[in-house]
Protein backbone atom coordinates (compact mmCIF):
# COMPACT_ATOMS: atom_id res chain seq x y z
CA UNK A 1 0.00 0.00 0.00
CA UNK A 2 2.37 2.69 0.86
CA UNK A 3 4.69 1.87 -2.11
CA UNK A 4 1.87 2.48 -4.17
CA UNK A 5 0.51 5.71 -2.58
CA UNK A 6 4.36 6.93 -3.38
CA UNK A 7 4.19 5.59 -7.10
CA UNK A 8 1.36 7.87 -7.23
CA UNK A 9 2.71 10.95 -5.44
CA UNK A 10 5.93 10.14 -7.87
CA UNK A 11 4.29 10.09 -11.08
CA UNK A 12 1.95 13.55 -9.68
CA UNK A 13 5.06 15.40 -8.88
CA UNK A 14 6.83 14.32 -12.17
CA UNK A 15 3.41 15.14 -14.51
CA UNK A 16 3.31 18.89 -12.57
CA UNK A 17 7.09 19.60 -13.35
CA UNK A 18 7.07 18.15 -17.28
CA UNK A 19 3.41 19.21 -18.41
CA UNK A 20 3.34 22.58 -20.24
CA UNK A 21 0.67 25.33 -19.20
CA UNK A 22 -0.68 26.74 -22.75
CA UNK A 23 1.19 29.13 -24.93
CA UNK A 24 -1.39 31.63 -26.39
CA UNK A 25 -0.56 33.47 -29.64
CA UNK A 26 -0.07 37.33 -28.70
CA UNK A 27 2.97 39.37 -29.24
CA UNK A 28 5.47 41.86 -27.60
CA UNK A 29 7.25 44.97 -28.23
CA UNK A 30 10.78 46.12 -27.72
CA UNK A 31 12.44 48.94 -26.78
CA UNK A 32 13.24 49.90 -30.28
CA UNK A 33 9.29 49.92 -30.81
CA UNK A 34 9.67 46.39 -33.05
CA UNK A 35 6.83 43.94 -32.65
CA UNK A 36 8.03 40.49 -32.05
CA UNK A 37 4.83 37.94 -32.61
CA UNK A 38 4.89 34.00 -31.19
CA UNK A 39 3.64 32.71 -28.12
CA UNK A 40 3.28 33.78 -25.26
CA UNK A 41 3.32 31.52 -21.80
CA UNK A 42 -0.38 32.29 -20.28
CA UNK A 43 -0.67 31.53 -16.46
CA UNK A 44 -3.47 33.56 -16.04
CA UNK A 45 -1.92 35.99 -13.75
CA UNK A 46 -4.00 37.28 -10.35
CA UNK A 47 -1.09 39.62 -9.61
CA UNK A 48 0.99 41.96 -12.53
CA UNK A 49 4.17 38.82 -13.90
CA UNK A 50 7.76 40.27 -12.89
CA UNK A 51 8.52 38.78 -16.17
CA UNK A 52 7.20 36.51 -19.10
CA UNK A 53 7.86 33.68 -21.23
CA UNK A 54 8.24 34.12 -24.90
CA UNK A 55 9.30 31.95 -28.03
CA UNK A 56 8.45 32.43 -31.93
CA UNK A 57 7.01 29.33 -32.17
CA UNK A 58 6.43 26.04 -30.49
CA UNK A 59 9.62 24.20 -31.36
CA UNK A 60 11.44 27.23 -30.71
CA UNK A 61 13.52 28.39 -27.04
CA UNK A 62 12.07 29.80 -24.50
CA UNK A 63 12.88 33.53 -24.10
CA UNK A 64 12.19 35.26 -20.58
CA UNK A 65 11.59 38.71 -20.32
CA UNK A 66 11.42 41.52 -17.59
CA UNK A 67 9.88 45.08 -17.55
CA UNK A 68 12.94 46.91 -18.39
CA UNK A 69 13.15 44.63 -21.50
CA UNK A 70 10.27 45.33 -23.71
CA UNK A 71 7.13 48.12 -23.85
CA UNK A 72 4.48 46.18 -23.87
CA UNK A 73 3.45 42.68 -24.33
CA UNK A 74 -0.21 41.07 -25.50
CA UNK A 75 -1.91 37.66 -25.07
CA UNK A 76 -4.81 37.85 -28.32
CA UNK A 77 -7.95 38.58 -27.21
CA UNK A 78 -7.03 38.10 -23.38
CA UNK A 79 -4.93 41.08 -21.88
CA UNK A 80 -2.23 43.73 -22.67
CA UNK A 81 0.37 44.83 -20.35
CA UNK A 82 2.46 48.22 -20.75
CA UNK A 83 6.18 48.36 -18.73
CA UNK A 84 6.40 51.37 -16.94
CA UNK A 85 9.57 52.74 -14.26
CA UNK A 86 6.52 54.62 -12.63
CA UNK A 87 6.60 55.88 -8.95
CA UNK A 88 4.19 53.43 -7.05
CA UNK A 89 2.59 54.23 -3.68
CA UNK A 90 3.12 51.48 -1.31
CA UNK A 91 1.81 52.44 1.84
CA UNK A 92 0.36 49.67 3.72
CA UNK A 93 -3.62 49.45 3.83
CA UNK A 94 -4.56 46.92 6.54
CA UNK A 95 -6.04 48.65 9.53
CA UNK A 96 -3.22 47.46 11.63
CA UNK A 97 -0.61 49.09 10.09
CA UNK A 98 -1.78 52.10 8.62
CA UNK A 99 0.71 55.39 8.54
CA UNK A 100 -0.02 58.84 9.99
CA UNK A 101 0.90 60.55 6.97
CA UNK A 102 -1.49 61.67 4.54
CA UNK A 103 0.71 61.94 1.26
CA UNK A 104 1.86 58.63 -0.11
CA UNK A 105 5.55 57.08 0.00
CA UNK A 106 6.37 56.59 -3.38
CA UNK A 107 9.22 54.01 -4.59
CA UNK A 108 9.68 53.87 -8.00
CA UNK A 109 9.58 51.09 -9.73
CA UNK A 110 9.85 49.23 -13.22
CA UNK A 111 6.89 47.13 -13.59
CA UNK A 112 4.22 45.78 -15.87
CA UNK A 113 1.29 47.38 -15.57
CA UNK A 114 -2.06 45.83 -16.76
CA UNK A 115 -4.01 47.22 -19.67
CA UNK A 116 -7.94 47.89 -18.27
CA UNK A 117 -9.28 50.57 -20.82
CA UNK A 118 -7.77 51.58 -23.98
CA UNK A 119 -8.21 54.68 -26.12
CA UNK A 120 -7.39 58.68 -25.57
CA UNK A 121 -7.17 57.63 -21.87
CA UNK A 122 -5.69 54.95 -20.84
CA UNK A 123 -6.03 53.04 -17.32
CA UNK A 124 -3.98 50.30 -15.78
CA UNK A 125 -3.39 48.75 -12.73
CA UNK A 126 -0.57 46.87 -10.88
CA UNK A 127 -1.45 44.29 -8.13
CA UNK A 128 1.20 42.87 -5.89
CA UNK A 129 -0.51 40.78 -2.65
CA UNK A 130 -3.35 43.02 -1.25
CA UNK A 131 -1.34 46.27 -2.74
CA UNK A 132 -3.71 47.39 -5.63
CA UNK A 133 -2.76 51.00 -7.19
CA UNK A 134 -4.44 52.30 -10.53
CA UNK A 135 -3.02 54.18 -13.56
CA UNK A 136 -4.04 56.93 -15.75
CA UNK A 137 -2.47 58.11 -18.83
CA UNK A 138 -3.97 60.70 -21.35
CA UNK A 139 -2.96 62.36 -24.48
CA UNK A 140 -2.47 65.69 -22.69
CA UNK A 141 -1.11 63.92 -19.24
CA UNK A 142 1.54 61.33 -19.02
CA UNK A 143 1.19 58.11 -17.15
CA UNK A 144 0.73 58.66 -13.05
CA UNK A 145 -0.91 56.92 -10.26
CA UNK A 146 -4.34 57.77 -9.12
CA UNK A 147 -3.74 58.57 -5.45
CA UNK A 148 -6.07 56.71 -2.94
CA UNK A 149 -4.64 55.85 0.82
CA UNK A 150 -5.98 55.47 4.49
CA UNK A 151 -4.18 56.90 7.15
CA UNK A 152 -5.03 57.77 10.69
CA UNK A 153 -5.62 61.38 11.99
CA UNK A 154 -3.93 62.44 15.47
CA UNK A 155 -6.78 60.80 16.81
CA UNK A 156 -6.46 57.75 15.40
CA UNK A 157 -9.37 57.62 13.37
CA UNK A 158 -9.32 55.94 9.70
CA UNK A 159 -9.00 59.04 7.06
CA UNK A 160 -9.15 58.80 3.77
CA UNK A 161 -6.77 60.71 0.80
CA UNK A 162 -9.02 60.49 -2.37
CA UNK A 163 -7.23 62.88 -4.62
CA UNK A 164 -7.63 60.07 -7.28
CA UNK A 165 -11.11 61.74 -8.04
CA UNK A 166 -9.86 65.54 -8.54
CA UNK A 167 -6.54 63.86 -10.80
CA UNK A 168 -9.32 62.33 -12.65
CA UNK A 169 -11.60 65.70 -13.06
CA UNK A 170 -8.62 67.30 -14.60
CA UNK A 171 -7.19 64.32 -16.54
CA UNK A 172 -11.23 63.48 -18.77
CA UNK A 173 -12.77 66.80 -19.85
CA UNK A 174 -15.94 65.54 -21.48
CA UNK A 175 -19.32 67.57 -22.15
CA UNK A 176 -20.94 64.15 -20.66
CA UNK A 177 -19.42 63.91 -17.43
CA UNK A 178 -20.36 66.10 -14.60
CA UNK A 179 -18.72 66.82 -11.65
CA UNK A 180 -21.35 64.82 -9.36
CA UNK A 181 -20.03 61.43 -10.97
CA UNK A 182 -16.53 61.99 -9.69
CA UNK A 183 -17.63 63.25 -6.59
CA UNK A 184 -18.48 59.65 -4.65
CA UNK A 185 -16.03 57.87 -7.29
CA UNK A 186 -14.99 54.35 -5.37
CA UNK A 187 -10.95 53.29 -5.90
CA UNK A 188 -12.46 50.53 -7.48
CA UNK A 189 -11.76 48.66 -10.97
CA UNK A 190 -15.56 48.99 -12.26
CA UNK A 191 -16.07 52.62 -10.95
CA UNK A 192 -12.94 53.49 -12.76
CA UNK A 193 -13.32 51.13 -15.86
CA UNK A 194 -16.62 53.02 -16.86
CA UNK A 195 -15.74 56.74 -16.17
CA UNK A 196 -12.56 56.58 -17.88
CA UNK A 197 -14.95 54.19 -20.73
CA UNK A 198 -17.23 57.02 -20.97
CA UNK A 199 -14.29 59.21 -21.29
CA UNK A 200 -12.92 57.49 -24.10
CA UNK A 201 -16.75 57.17 -26.04
CA UNK A 202 -17.61 61.12 -25.55
CA UNK A 203 -13.81 61.73 -26.98
CA UNK A 204 -14.59 60.23 -30.70
CA UNK A 205 -11.52 58.29 -30.53
CA UNK A 206 -11.42 54.12 -30.84
CA UNK A 207 -11.60 52.71 -27.20
CA UNK A 208 -10.93 49.36 -26.16
CA UNK A 209 -11.88 47.80 -22.78
CA UNK A 210 -9.21 44.10 -21.93
CA UNK A 211 -11.77 42.41 -19.43
CA UNK A 212 -12.08 38.81 -19.53
CA UNK A 213 -15.81 38.00 -19.61
CA UNK A 214 -15.82 34.27 -19.99
CA UNK A 215 -14.83 33.55 -15.99
CA UNK A 216 -17.92 32.11 -14.90
CA UNK A 217 -18.02 28.12 -13.13
CA UNK A 218 -18.34 25.84 -15.73
CA UNK A 219 -20.42 22.36 -15.50
CA UNK A 220 -19.78 19.19 -16.58
CA UNK A 221 -21.60 15.46 -16.69
CA UNK A 222 -20.05 12.57 -17.21
CA UNK A 223 -20.80 8.50 -16.99
CA UNK A 224 -17.99 7.04 -15.28
CA UNK A 225 -18.11 2.88 -15.54
CA UNK A 226 -14.77 0.63 -14.59
CA UNK A 227 -13.06 -2.09 -12.51
CA UNK A 228 -12.47 -2.32 -8.93
CA UNK A 229 -9.64 -4.67 -7.22
CA UNK A 230 -10.44 -4.71 -3.92
CA UNK A 231 -9.09 -6.69 -0.45
CA UNK A 232 -10.36 -6.72 2.80
CA UNK A 233 -9.36 -7.82 6.49
CA UNK A 234 -11.04 -8.40 9.58
CA UNK A 235 -9.26 -8.68 12.80
CA UNK A 236 -11.38 -10.27 15.83
CA UNK A 237 -10.46 -11.68 19.37
CA UNK A 238 -8.59 -10.70 22.14
CA UNK A 239 -5.82 -7.85 21.08
CA UNK A 240 -7.14 -8.84 17.21
CA UNK A 241 -5.30 -11.60 17.75
CA UNK A 242 -7.03 -13.48 14.97
CA UNK A 243 -9.64 -12.60 11.63
CA UNK A 244 -10.09 -12.94 8.00
CA UNK A 245 -7.89 -11.97 4.92
CA UNK A 246 -10.01 -12.17 2.57
CA UNK A 247 -9.17 -12.58 -1.31
CA UNK A 248 -8.45 -10.03 -4.16
CA UNK A 249 -11.56 -9.81 -5.73
CA UNK A 250 -12.67 -7.71 -9.03
CA UNK A 251 -16.10 -6.22 -9.60
CA UNK A 252 -17.56 -3.73 -11.51
CA UNK A 253 -18.16 0.10 -10.59
CA UNK A 254 -20.41 2.93 -12.32
CA UNK A 255 -20.26 6.06 -11.12
CA UNK A 256 -22.05 9.60 -12.38
CA UNK A 257 -19.63 12.75 -12.00
CA UNK A 258 -20.24 16.27 -11.36
CA UNK A 259 -17.74 18.43 -12.60
CA UNK A 260 -17.45 22.18 -11.88
CA UNK A 261 -14.72 24.17 -13.27
CA UNK A 262 -13.16 26.88 -11.16
CA UNK A 263 -12.77 30.25 -13.17
CA UNK A 264 -8.95 30.22 -11.55
CA UNK A 265 -5.61 29.66 -13.42
CA UNK A 266 -6.59 29.06 -17.16
CA UNK A 267 -9.35 26.81 -15.50
CA UNK A 268 -7.23 24.27 -14.75
CA UNK A 269 -9.02 23.44 -11.06
CA UNK A 270 -12.18 22.07 -10.74
CA UNK A 271 -14.46 20.64 -8.28
CA UNK A 272 -15.86 16.75 -8.09
CA UNK A 273 -18.55 14.84 -6.62
CA UNK A 274 -19.26 11.25 -8.19
CA UNK A 275 -21.67 9.22 -6.71
CA UNK A 276 -20.71 5.53 -7.27
CA UNK A 277 -22.24 1.98 -7.07
CA UNK A 278 -19.55 -0.69 -6.08
CA UNK A 279 -19.80 -4.21 -4.48
CA UNK A 280 -17.64 -6.69 -2.83
CA UNK A 281 -17.97 -10.47 -2.49
CA UNK A 282 -16.29 -13.09 -0.89
CA UNK A 283 -15.77 -15.94 0.28
CA UNK A 284 -12.83 -17.96 2.42
CA UNK A 285 -12.95 -22.04 2.79
CA UNK A 286 -10.46 -23.02 6.06
CA UNK A 287 -10.10 -26.87 6.73
CA UNK A 288 -9.99 -26.94 10.31
CA UNK A 289 -7.40 -29.84 11.90
CA UNK A 290 -7.53 -31.23 8.10
CA UNK A 291 -10.53 -32.36 8.49
CA UNK A 292 -13.55 -29.69 9.93
CA UNK A 293 -14.62 -27.50 6.86
CA UNK A 294 -15.31 -24.25 7.97
CA UNK A 295 -16.13 -20.95 5.90
CA UNK A 296 -16.33 -17.06 6.05
CA UNK A 297 -18.49 -15.15 3.80
CA UNK A 298 -18.09 -11.25 3.31
CA UNK A 299 -20.93 -9.14 1.55
CA UNK A 300 -20.28 -5.49 0.47
CA UNK A 301 -22.30 -2.74 -1.72
CA UNK A 302 -22.64 0.79 -1.36
CA UNK A 303 -22.86 4.11 -2.76
CA UNK A 304 -19.48 5.67 -2.74
CA UNK A 305 -19.67 9.65 -2.96
CA UNK A 306 -15.79 10.63 -3.57
CA UNK A 307 -15.64 14.24 -3.89
CA UNK A 308 -12.62 16.38 -3.63
CA UNK A 309 -10.70 18.25 -6.38
CA UNK A 310 -9.24 18.13 -9.92
CA UNK A 311 -5.87 20.34 -11.02
CA UNK A 312 -5.27 19.62 -15.03
CA UNK A 313 -2.03 20.19 -16.71
CA UNK A 314 -2.93 20.63 -20.33
CA UNK A 315 -1.02 18.96 -23.41
CA UNK A 316 -2.86 20.49 -26.03
CA UNK A 317 -6.18 22.42 -26.70
CA UNK A 318 -7.89 18.23 -25.97
CA UNK A 319 -5.51 16.70 -24.43
CA UNK A 320 -4.94 16.94 -20.39
CA UNK A 321 -3.35 14.78 -17.76
CA UNK A 322 -5.55 15.68 -14.46
CA UNK A 323 -4.73 14.82 -10.99
CA UNK A 324 -7.56 14.11 -7.98
CA UNK A 325 -7.62 13.75 -4.25
CA UNK A 326 -10.49 14.09 -1.80
CA UNK A 327 -12.06 12.16 0.60
CA UNK A 328 -15.25 9.28 0.18
CA UNK A 329 -17.71 8.97 2.29
CA UNK A 330 -19.59 5.70 1.94
CA UNK A 331 -23.47 4.83 2.26
CA UNK A 332 -24.57 0.80 2.47
CA UNK A 333 -26.96 -0.72 0.64
CA UNK A 334 -28.64 -3.76 2.03
CA UNK A 335 -27.42 -6.77 4.47
CA UNK A 336 -23.74 -5.86 4.34
CA UNK A 337 -21.64 -8.60 6.59
CA UNK A 338 -19.08 -11.00 7.25
CA UNK A 339 -20.87 -14.44 8.25
CA UNK A 340 -20.26 -17.92 7.95
CA UNK A 341 -20.11 -21.31 10.26
CA UNK A 342 -17.17 -20.02 12.19
CA UNK A 343 -17.22 -16.69 14.24
CA UNK A 344 -19.93 -14.64 15.22
CA UNK A 345 -21.49 -12.25 11.72
CA UNK A 346 -20.45 -8.69 11.78
CA UNK A 347 -21.96 -6.09 10.49
CA UNK A 348 -20.43 -3.73 7.90
CA UNK A 349 -20.63 -0.17 8.01
CA UNK A 350 -19.26 1.99 5.32
CA UNK A 351 -16.67 5.58 6.77
CA UNK A 352 -15.25 8.26 5.48
CA UNK A 353 -11.40 7.94 3.82
CA UNK A 354 -8.96 9.27 1.60
CA UNK A 355 -8.37 8.81 -2.18
CA UNK A 356 -6.45 9.75 -5.15
CA UNK A 357 -6.31 9.29 -8.41
CA UNK A 358 -4.39 10.07 -12.32
CA UNK A 359 -5.67 10.48 -15.22
CA UNK A 360 -5.75 11.35 -18.99
CA UNK A 361 -8.57 12.98 -21.09
CA UNK A 362 -8.70 13.33 -24.62
CA UNK A 363 -10.85 15.17 -27.45
CA UNK A 364 -12.72 16.84 -24.67
CA UNK A 365 -15.17 13.45 -24.49
CA UNK A 366 -13.57 10.52 -22.92
CA UNK A 367 -11.12 10.00 -20.01
CA UNK A 368 -9.44 7.30 -18.33
CA UNK A 369 -8.27 7.19 -14.51
CA UNK A 370 -6.31 4.75 -12.22
CA UNK A 371 -7.53 5.56 -8.82
CA UNK A 372 -6.35 4.54 -5.39
CA UNK A 373 -8.63 4.59 -2.06
CA UNK A 374 -6.89 4.19 1.42
CA UNK A 375 -8.02 1.96 3.92
CA UNK A 376 -11.69 1.87 5.52
CA UNK A 377 -12.71 0.41 8.30
CA UNK A 378 -16.07 -1.15 8.21
CA UNK A 379 -16.13 -2.24 11.97
CA UNK A 380 -15.89 0.58 12.92
CA UNK A 381 -18.76 0.09 15.42
CA UNK A 382 -17.63 -2.30 17.02
CA UNK A 383 -14.90 -1.20 19.91
CA UNK A 384 -12.51 -4.38 20.26
CA UNK A 385 -12.34 -5.42 16.37
CA UNK A 386 -11.03 -3.80 13.16
CA UNK A 387 -10.95 -4.22 9.67
CA UNK A 388 -9.47 -2.67 6.10
CA UNK A 389 -10.68 -2.36 2.79
CA UNK A 390 -8.52 -1.49 0.34
CA UNK A 391 -9.60 -0.54 -3.32
CA UNK A 392 -8.33 0.69 -6.74
CA UNK A 393 -10.08 1.45 -9.54
CA UNK A 394 -9.51 1.78 -13.10
CA UNK A 395 -12.18 3.95 -14.62
CA UNK A 396 -13.38 5.14 -18.26
CA UNK A 397 -15.24 8.26 -18.52
CA UNK A 398 -17.64 9.66 -21.18
CA UNK A 399 -19.05 13.63 -20.84
CA UNK A 400 -22.31 14.03 -21.40
CA UNK A 401 -21.69 17.67 -22.06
Amino acid sequence: MKTTISTIFILLFCFKINAQSTFKDGYYVNNSGDSIQGLIKDLDWKTNPDEIQFKTNSASRIKNLKPEDISFFEIFNKVKYKSANIDVDVSENSISDLSKKRLPQFEKKHLFLKVLEEGEANLYQYTEGSLVRYFIETDDADLQQLIYKRYLNKYYRIRENNNFRQQLLNALKCDELSESEFSDLKYKEKSLRKIVSKYNSCSNNSTYSYEIRDSKTSFHLAIRPGIQFATFETKEGVNNSSGTTFDYETSFRVGIEFEFILPLNNKKWALILEPTYQEYSSRVDVLVDGFFPTFREAEYASIEIPFGVRYYMFLNKKSQVFVNAGMAWDIGIGDNEVNGNRGARLDLKGSLNPMFGIGFRFMDKFSFEYRLQTGRDLLGEYAAKKSTFTSSQLILGYRLF
